[in-house]
């Protein structure tokens, strides 16, 4: 009879039942923006996040975790040569920056993944994110990987 292998290389040939709770798992929070230039912060389910009077909204973390990741697919409408950055809010400040090409009109997507434990927030934490630059864009869609604790 097949089994098990390696713990490292776990392999099932037949069905697995686990007691317990899984921990450690990966989540996604994906965060958009329609017309950045003339908005600079970006909505969760429709409502808007970030800074200045909506800084109490954004996803409110169940659990304590780390942001490791994030990308985004945007389109340049108008282009500018100066630098344009996403930058994801934890409390309302940035823990993490990413600076985005927007020196031609075109739909654009980058990516940028972060170490476990670089980008941390705890459980109540609000997380948002929000668009610096001057050229304009339309259509952000930012997807944050997240790992919670526990």
């Amino acid at each position: 009879m097949a089994g098990l292998c390696t713990i490292n290389n776990l392999a099932v040939d037949e069905d697995l039942t686990v007691s317990g709770e899984r921990k450690g798992s990966k989540s996604n929070i994906l965060l958009t923006v329609s017309a950045a230039g003339f908005s600079r912060n970006f909505r969760l389910g429709g409502v808007l996040t970030g800074s200045g009077k909506k800084s109490s909204r954004g996803f409110v973390a169940p659990r304590a975790g780390n942001i490791t990741a994030m990308s985004i697919s945007y389109e340049v409408t108008i282009a500018n040569v100066a630098n344009s950055t996403v930058s994801v809010l934890v409390a309302g400040v940035a823990v993490t920056t990413m600076s985005i090409d927007v020196s031609s009109v075109d739909i654009l997507t980058d990516f940028q993944v972060e170490s476990r434990g670089s980008n941390k927030f705890s459980q109540g934490d609000l997380i948002s994110a929000s668009f610096a630059g001057v050229a304009t864009l339309d259509e952000l869609i930012l997807n944050l990987e997240i790992i919670l604790d526990d």
